[in-house]
């Protein structure tokens, strides 16, 4: 026979805690270049205004063996301002008439291209024709577009149509315009004549 020897329980000891401490953790500062302290106002260049562009101011010439091409460019930018207002005329029917006149040589419209002397760029137009009622003549810019900081451009456009209306008969050169009347005033010494009013009906 085998005799059973009782197990003894196993006695759990627990160590007390240890005393040791240890140092909080702080992290590390991140290490920034030295850079060199350089002094760039010497090198500053002096404040230049930009170079004025040159601009030539001519009339488009649908028969001519260079000028062709710019009388496209005209109608372009004519048929491109008329879509902008067909409240006030019909864009196709305008740019049409305005276009056949121009071929034939009518006397009294001239299309005006400001063009980049150096690049060839289109600068801005303007369409002007002459009108009269009864004795009077008058010159009337039916559209007059720049591009962007072009002021110096629109007043070569209309330097150079005043000769043409005063020899045509105009004494006046007269536009309608929805900027303030100021601003042609102070600029290129228009002034204001007359309101238009409108209703719809």
């Amino acid at each position: 026979m085998t005799k059973k020897v009782a197990k003894k329980p196993l006695k759990v000891v627990k160590k007390p805690p240890s005393k040791r401490t240890f140092p909080a953790h702080k992290p590390k500062s991140p290490v920034r270049p030295k850079y060199t302290e350089v002094d760039f106002s010497d090198l500053a260049l002096p404040d230049t205004p930009a170079p004025a562009r040159q601009v030539v101011v001519l009339e488009p010439d649908p028969f001519h063996p260079q000028l062709a091409v710019t009388f496209l460019v005209a109608a372009q930018r004519m048929k491109s301002f008329a879509d902008r207002f067909p409240h006030e005329v019909n864009p196709d029917q305008f740019c049409r008439l305005s276009l056949a006149r121009l071929c034939v040589k009518d006397p009294d419209i001239r299309v005006f291209l400001a063009i980049d002397a150096e690049t060839g760029d289109i600068l801005g137009h303007a369409l002007i024709t002459i009108e009269s009622a009864g004795m009077s003549k008058w010159a009337f810019a039916w559209q007059a577009e720049i591009d962007p900081n072009g002021t110096t451009t629109l007043q070569k456009i209309i330097d150079a149509g005043i000769p043409w209306a005063k020899q045509r008969g105009a004494s006046q050169l007269m536009m309608a315009t929805q900027l303030d009347p100021k601003f042609w005033a102070d600029k290129y010494g228009f002034r204001m004549s007359r309101y238009v009013m409108s209703k719809d009906i």
